[in-house]
Protein backbone atom coordinates (compact mmCIF):
# COMPACT_ATOMS: atom_id res chain seq x y z
CA UNK A 1 0.00 0.00 0.00
CA UNK A 2 1.36 3.42 -0.98
CA UNK A 3 1.95 6.15 1.52
CA UNK A 4 -0.25 9.12 1.62
CA UNK A 5 1.34 12.94 1.98
CA UNK A 6 -0.33 15.72 2.59
CA UNK A 7 -3.44 17.03 4.07
CA UNK A 8 -4.92 13.77 3.55
CA UNK A 9 -2.18 11.95 5.41
CA UNK A 10 -2.02 10.86 8.95
CA UNK A 11 -1.23 12.85 11.12
CA UNK A 12 1.45 12.49 13.74
CA UNK A 13 1.75 14.15 16.84
CA UNK A 14 4.64 16.18 17.73
CA UNK A 15 6.81 15.15 20.62
CA UNK A 16 7.38 18.54 21.57
CA UNK A 17 4.53 21.55 21.60
CA UNK A 18 5.47 24.88 20.17
CA UNK A 19 6.40 26.55 23.48
CA UNK A 20 9.18 23.56 23.82
CA UNK A 21 10.47 24.54 20.53
CA UNK A 22 10.55 28.21 21.65
CA UNK A 23 12.84 27.37 24.51
CA UNK A 24 14.95 24.97 22.55
CA UNK A 25 15.41 27.97 19.98
CA UNK A 26 16.18 30.69 22.90
CA UNK A 27 18.44 28.36 24.26
CA UNK A 28 20.64 27.92 20.94
CA UNK A 29 20.50 32.29 20.68
CA UNK A 30 21.73 32.28 24.60
CA UNK A 31 24.24 30.19 23.98
CA UNK A 32 25.67 32.06 20.79
CA UNK A 33 25.04 35.43 22.35
CA UNK A 34 26.79 34.72 25.48
CA UNK A 35 29.43 32.05 24.32
CA UNK A 36 28.89 30.47 28.10
CA UNK A 37 28.00 27.30 29.09
CA UNK A 38 27.42 28.17 32.51
CA UNK A 39 24.36 30.60 31.29
CA UNK A 40 23.09 28.12 29.06
CA UNK A 41 23.17 25.44 32.20
CA UNK A 42 21.17 28.05 34.25
CA UNK A 43 19.03 28.46 31.92
CA UNK A 44 18.35 24.72 31.03
CA UNK A 45 17.81 24.24 34.87
CA UNK A 46 15.13 26.59 35.00
CA UNK A 47 13.60 25.01 32.05
CA UNK A 48 13.08 21.90 33.84
CA UNK A 49 12.08 23.43 37.12
CA UNK A 50 9.02 25.44 35.66
CA UNK A 51 8.20 22.80 33.07
CA UNK A 52 9.37 19.51 35.04
CA UNK A 53 10.86 18.00 31.84
CA UNK A 54 14.12 16.47 32.29
CA UNK A 55 14.30 15.71 28.52
CA UNK A 56 13.53 19.03 27.31
CA UNK A 57 15.89 20.44 29.52
CA UNK A 58 18.59 18.18 27.75
CA UNK A 59 17.53 19.19 24.65
CA UNK A 60 17.75 22.71 25.48
CA UNK A 61 21.80 22.02 27.01
CA UNK A 62 22.17 20.24 24.08
CA UNK A 63 21.35 22.55 21.39
CA UNK A 64 22.58 25.61 24.10
CA UNK A 65 26.16 24.15 24.23
CA UNK A 66 26.35 23.77 20.64
CA UNK A 67 25.15 27.36 20.00
CA UNK A 68 28.74 28.09 22.23
CA UNK A 69 30.76 26.11 20.22
CA UNK A 70 29.44 27.51 17.20
CA UNK A 71 29.81 30.67 18.15
CA UNK A 72 33.08 30.46 19.71
CA UNK A 73 34.40 29.04 16.24
CA UNK A 74 33.06 31.25 14.10
CA UNK A 75 34.57 34.29 15.80
CA UNK A 76 37.71 32.43 16.34
CA UNK A 77 38.00 32.16 12.50
CA UNK A 78 37.30 36.11 12.36
CA UNK A 79 41.12 36.97 12.34
CA UNK A 80 43.17 36.86 9.01
CA UNK A 81 45.47 34.02 8.98
CA UNK A 82 47.17 35.37 6.16
CA UNK A 83 48.67 38.88 5.60
CA UNK A 84 51.23 40.63 3.26
CA UNK A 85 51.56 40.98 -0.26
CA UNK A 86 49.18 38.72 -2.58
CA UNK A 87 48.74 37.91 -6.64
CA UNK A 88 46.44 35.86 -8.07
CA UNK A 89 43.31 35.07 -8.79
CA UNK A 90 40.20 35.82 -6.35
CA UNK A 91 36.50 35.30 -5.88
CA UNK A 92 33.62 38.13 -5.67
CA UNK A 93 31.65 37.53 -2.62
CA UNK A 94 30.32 40.64 -2.26
CA UNK A 95 28.52 42.88 -5.07
CA UNK A 96 30.73 46.25 -5.60
CA UNK A 97 28.97 49.41 -3.12
CA UNK A 98 29.72 52.83 -4.75
CA UNK A 99 30.36 54.96 -1.75
CA UNK A 100 31.81 57.82 -2.87
CA UNK A 101 34.51 58.02 -5.01
CA UNK A 102 35.38 54.75 -4.45
CA UNK A 103 33.61 51.53 -4.66
CA UNK A 104 33.90 49.08 -1.77
CA UNK A 105 34.33 45.11 -3.11
CA UNK A 106 34.08 41.98 -0.60
CA UNK A 107 37.21 39.56 -1.96
CA UNK A 108 37.75 36.09 -1.43
CA UNK A 109 41.32 35.52 -1.09
CA UNK A 110 42.47 32.00 0.30
CA UNK A 111 39.53 30.89 1.80
CA UNK A 112 39.05 34.15 3.76
CA UNK A 113 37.17 37.53 3.16
CA UNK A 114 38.63 40.95 2.99
CA UNK A 115 37.20 44.16 1.87
CA UNK A 116 38.73 46.39 -0.90
CA UNK A 117 38.36 50.08 -1.56
CA UNK A 118 39.11 50.74 -5.35
CA UNK A 119 39.69 53.94 -6.55
CA UNK A 120 40.35 54.81 -10.50
CA UNK A 121 41.26 52.56 -12.51
CA UNK A 122 40.83 49.58 -10.31
CA UNK A 123 37.08 50.71 -9.53
CA UNK A 124 36.56 51.29 -13.41
CA UNK A 125 37.48 47.31 -13.80
CA UNK A 126 35.24 45.57 -10.94
CA UNK A 127 32.41 47.93 -10.43
CA UNK A 128 30.65 45.79 -13.19
CA UNK A 129 31.62 42.51 -11.01
CA UNK A 130 29.09 39.90 -9.69
CA UNK A 131 28.80 37.93 -7.11
CA UNK A 132 30.72 34.30 -7.58
CA UNK A 133 33.29 35.68 -10.24
CA UNK A 134 37.08 35.72 -10.31
CA UNK A 135 39.45 38.23 -10.66
CA UNK A 136 43.13 38.45 -10.69
CA UNK A 137 44.41 41.34 -8.37
CA UNK A 138 47.47 42.20 -6.82
CA UNK A 139 47.54 44.03 -4.11
CA UNK A 140 48.27 43.61 0.14
CA UNK A 141 46.50 41.87 2.66
CA UNK A 142 46.41 43.70 5.84
CA UNK A 143 44.28 43.48 9.18
CA UNK A 144 41.32 45.91 10.09
CA UNK A 145 41.88 49.56 11.72
CA UNK A 146 38.02 50.63 11.88
CA UNK A 147 35.05 49.03 12.32
CA UNK A 148 36.11 46.11 12.11
CA UNK A 149 33.19 44.28 14.66
CA UNK A 150 30.98 45.10 11.88
CA UNK A 151 32.98 43.66 9.48
CA UNK A 152 33.47 40.70 11.30
CA UNK A 153 29.82 40.14 11.53
CA UNK A 154 29.65 40.26 7.24
CA UNK A 155 33.06 37.00 8.00
CA UNK A 156 35.19 39.95 6.40
CA UNK A 157 38.48 39.42 8.68
CA UNK A 158 41.09 41.97 7.08
CA UNK A 159 41.70 44.83 3.81
CA UNK A 160 42.97 44.68 0.58
CA UNK A 161 45.29 47.55 -0.86
CA UNK A 162 45.02 46.81 -4.05
CA UNK A 163 47.66 48.06 -6.79
CA UNK A 164 46.57 46.23 -9.95
CA UNK A 165 43.64 44.35 -11.31
CA UNK A 166 43.72 41.73 -14.08
CA UNK A 167 41.47 39.33 -16.02
CA UNK A 168 38.01 38.33 -14.69
CA UNK A 169 35.88 35.19 -15.85
CA UNK A 170 32.71 33.77 -14.70
CA UNK A 171 32.12 31.59 -11.72
CA UNK A 172 29.87 28.60 -11.52
CA UNK A 173 26.87 28.57 -14.05
CA UNK A 174 24.27 28.75 -10.82
CA UNK A 175 26.12 32.28 -10.01
CA UNK A 176 26.45 33.57 -13.06
CA UNK A 177 22.71 32.75 -13.78
CA UNK A 178 22.10 34.59 -10.71
CA UNK A 179 23.90 38.13 -11.86
CA UNK A 180 22.46 37.68 -15.42
CA UNK A 181 18.61 37.62 -13.64
CA UNK A 182 20.27 40.61 -10.87
CA UNK A 183 21.58 43.26 -13.75
CA UNK A 184 18.70 42.66 -15.78
CA UNK A 185 15.97 43.67 -13.24
CA UNK A 186 18.46 46.48 -12.57
CA UNK A 187 18.56 47.66 -16.33
CA UNK A 188 14.88 47.27 -16.50
CA UNK A 189 14.13 49.30 -13.83
CA UNK A 190 16.83 52.38 -14.38
CA UNK A 191 15.10 52.31 -17.88
CA UNK A 192 11.39 52.59 -16.70
CA UNK A 193 12.56 54.85 -13.16
CA UNK A 194 13.91 57.65 -11.73
CA UNK A 195 17.46 57.02 -9.98
CA UNK A 196 16.10 56.11 -6.58
CA UNK A 197 12.96 54.81 -7.60
CA UNK A 198 15.09 52.39 -9.62
CA UNK A 199 16.94 51.92 -6.79
CA UNK A 200 14.40 51.06 -4.01
CA UNK A 201 12.73 48.72 -6.65
CA UNK A 202 15.51 46.06 -6.95
CA UNK A 203 16.37 46.77 -3.41
CA UNK A 204 12.40 45.39 -2.49
CA UNK A 205 12.55 42.73 -5.04
CA UNK A 206 15.92 41.25 -4.95
CA UNK A 207 18.07 43.20 -2.22
CA UNK A 208 19.93 45.47 -4.32
CA UNK A 209 20.66 48.21 -2.23
CA UNK A 210 23.84 49.15 -3.28
CA UNK A 211 22.22 52.08 -5.65
CA UNK A 212 20.43 53.43 -3.21
CA UNK A 213 21.43 57.52 -2.16
CA UNK A 214 22.22 58.61 1.65
CA UNK A 215 19.57 60.82 1.10
CA UNK A 216 17.22 58.85 0.18
CA UNK A 217 17.75 55.73 3.05
CA UNK A 218 17.91 58.59 5.56
CA UNK A 219 14.43 59.70 4.72
CA UNK A 220 13.09 56.34 5.35
CA UNK A 221 14.95 55.76 8.83
CA UNK A 222 13.60 59.28 10.15
CA UNK A 223 9.96 57.86 8.83
CA UNK A 224 11.00 54.45 10.97
CA UNK A 225 10.29 52.61 7.63
CA UNK A 226 13.87 52.02 6.62
CA UNK A 227 13.41 48.21 6.45
CA UNK A 228 11.27 49.11 3.28
CA UNK A 229 14.65 50.05 1.54
CA UNK A 230 15.59 45.87 1.52
CA UNK A 231 14.14 42.68 0.32
CA UNK A 232 11.60 41.26 2.09
CA UNK A 233 10.88 37.72 3.21
CA UNK A 234 7.65 37.94 1.93
CA UNK A 235 9.13 37.61 -1.67
CA UNK A 236 9.99 33.57 -1.31
CA UNK A 237 6.01 33.47 -0.36
CA UNK A 238 5.37 35.53 -4.00
CA UNK A 239 7.73 33.19 -5.85
CA UNK A 240 6.36 29.82 -4.75
CA UNK A 241 2.88 31.36 -5.43
CA UNK A 242 4.17 31.85 -8.93
CA UNK A 243 5.04 29.03 -9.14
CA UNK A 244 2.29 27.40 -7.43
CA UNK A 245 0.66 25.96 -10.60
CA UNK A 246 3.37 23.97 -12.20
CA UNK A 247 4.08 22.53 -8.49
CA UNK A 248 1.18 21.59 -8.00
CA UNK A 249 1.16 19.18 -10.93
CA UNK A 250 4.13 17.22 -9.44
CA UNK A 251 4.33 14.36 -7.40
CA UNK A 252 4.66 15.31 -3.71
CA UNK A 253 8.54 14.42 -3.14
CA UNK A 254 8.91 15.98 -6.11
CA UNK A 255 7.06 19.12 -5.26
CA UNK A 256 9.41 19.38 -2.54
CA UNK A 257 12.18 18.78 -4.01
CA UNK A 258 11.39 21.52 -6.26
CA UNK A 259 10.30 24.05 -3.86
CA UNK A 260 13.59 24.07 -2.29
CA UNK A 261 15.40 24.07 -5.11
CA UNK A 262 13.61 27.31 -5.70
CA UNK A 263 13.66 28.74 -2.65
CA UNK A 264 17.46 28.12 -2.79
CA UNK A 265 18.46 29.61 -5.96
CA UNK A 266 15.78 32.69 -4.96
CA UNK A 267 17.86 32.97 -1.92
CA UNK A 268 20.97 32.88 -3.63
CA UNK A 269 19.51 35.63 -5.67
CA UNK A 270 19.58 37.99 -3.39
CA UNK A 271 22.59 37.43 -1.88
CA UNK A 272 20.72 35.60 1.37
CA UNK A 273 19.74 38.64 3.06
CA UNK A 274 19.00 37.94 6.72
CA UNK A 275 14.99 38.47 5.99
CA UNK A 276 15.23 35.86 3.31
CA UNK A 277 17.32 33.51 4.67
CA UNK A 278 14.58 33.67 7.83
CA UNK A 279 11.27 33.27 5.34
CA UNK A 280 13.15 30.28 2.90
CA UNK A 281 14.40 28.23 5.95
CA UNK A 282 10.87 28.57 7.17
CA UNK A 283 9.03 27.59 3.87
CA UNK A 284 11.42 24.90 3.80
CA UNK A 285 10.73 23.63 7.37
CA UNK A 286 7.07 24.19 6.42
CA UNK A 287 7.27 22.74 2.88
CA UNK A 288 8.79 19.56 4.67
CA UNK A 289 6.79 19.02 7.18
CA UNK A 290 3.55 18.72 4.45
CA UNK A 291 5.09 16.03 2.86
CA UNK A 292 6.06 14.28 5.68
CA UNK A 293 2.76 14.51 7.02
CA UNK A 294 3.16 16.29 9.66
CA UNK A 295 1.54 19.93 10.93
CA UNK A 296 3.32 22.62 11.04
CA UNK A 297 2.92 25.75 12.78
CA UNK A 298 4.35 28.82 12.17
CA UNK A 299 6.04 29.42 15.46
CA UNK A 300 6.79 25.95 15.30
CA UNK A 301 8.61 26.66 11.65
CA UNK A 302 10.02 30.24 13.12
CA UNK A 303 11.75 28.36 16.01
CA UNK A 304 12.75 25.61 14.00
CA UNK A 305 14.33 28.48 11.78
CA UNK A 306 16.11 30.42 14.28
CA UNK A 307 17.45 27.49 15.73
CA UNK A 308 18.87 26.21 12.83
CA UNK A 309 20.44 29.58 11.32
CA UNK A 310 21.98 30.30 14.48
CA UNK A 311 23.82 27.06 14.46
CA UNK A 312 24.68 27.50 10.59
CA UNK A 313 25.59 31.56 10.92
CA UNK A 314 26.37 32.50 14.58
CA UNK A 315 26.49 36.21 13.08
CA UNK A 316 23.09 36.59 12.50
CA UNK A 317 22.09 36.50 16.13
CA UNK A 318 23.68 40.07 16.08
CA UNK A 319 21.94 41.16 12.61
CA UNK A 320 19.02 43.32 13.36
CA UNK A 321 17.28 42.26 10.01
CA UNK A 322 17.22 38.91 11.45
CA UNK A 323 15.75 39.97 14.52
CA UNK A 324 13.25 42.81 12.57
CA UNK A 325 12.37 39.73 10.03
CA UNK A 326 11.50 37.14 13.46
CA UNK A 327 10.14 39.85 15.78
CA UNK A 328 7.51 40.76 12.68
CA UNK A 329 7.06 37.02 11.78
CA UNK A 330 6.27 36.57 15.65
CA UNK A 331 4.04 39.19 16.01
CA UNK A 332 2.59 38.27 13.21
CA UNK A 333 1.52 34.81 14.20
CA UNK A 334 1.11 35.90 17.85
CA UNK A 335 -0.13 38.90 18.07
CA UNK A 336 -2.12 38.93 14.87
CA UNK A 337 -5.14 36.83 15.55
CA UNK A 338 -5.82 38.17 19.12
CA UNK A 339 -5.97 41.93 17.87
CA UNK A 340 -8.39 40.40 15.35
CA UNK A 341 -11.12 39.15 17.73
CA UNK A 342 -10.56 42.56 19.93
CA UNK A 343 -10.16 44.98 17.41
CA UNK A 344 -13.83 46.51 16.40
CA UNK A 345 -15.26 47.04 12.94
CA UNK A 346 -15.65 44.65 10.05
CA UNK A 347 -13.62 41.05 9.48
CA UNK A 348 -11.98 42.77 6.08
CA UNK A 349 -11.08 45.71 7.88
CA UNK A 350 -9.79 43.94 11.22
CA UNK A 351 -7.74 41.34 9.24
CA UNK A 352 -5.18 43.45 7.50
CA UNK A 353 -4.85 45.88 10.38
CA UNK A 354 -4.18 43.15 13.10
CA UNK A 355 -1.51 41.84 10.35
CA UNK A 356 0.16 44.99 10.62
CA UNK A 357 0.00 46.16 14.56
CA UNK A 358 0.68 42.34 14.87
CA UNK A 359 4.15 43.08 12.76
CA UNK A 360 4.90 46.67 14.16
CA UNK A 361 4.80 45.05 18.58
CA UNK A 362 7.01 41.96 17.19
CA UNK A 363 9.54 44.48 15.52
CA UNK A 364 9.53 46.83 18.42
CA UNK A 365 12.45 45.19 20.57
CA UNK A 366 14.83 44.43 17.78
CA UNK A 367 14.26 48.44 16.30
Amino acid sequence: MSRAYGPQARRRRHPLIDGDLVLVAASTVLGVWTRSMQWVVLAAGVVVVVRRRALLGALCVLLGLSGVWRSATTWAGAHPRHLGDFAGWVTIVGDPVPLGAGLRVTLEVEGERFDTWAYGSARRRLVDRQVGERVYVEGRRRPLTTQAHRAQLRHVVGRVDLSAVGDWHDGSRLSATSSRVRIALRHAAERAMAGDDAALFTGLVIGDDSRQSPQMVEVFRASGLSHLTAVSGENVAFIVAAAAPVLRRLRPWWRWATTLALISWFMMLTRFEPSVMRAGVMAIVATTGYVAGRDVSAIRALSCTVTVLALIDPMLVWSVGFWLSTGATAGVCLAGPRLAESLPGPQWLRLPLSVTLGAQVGVAVPS
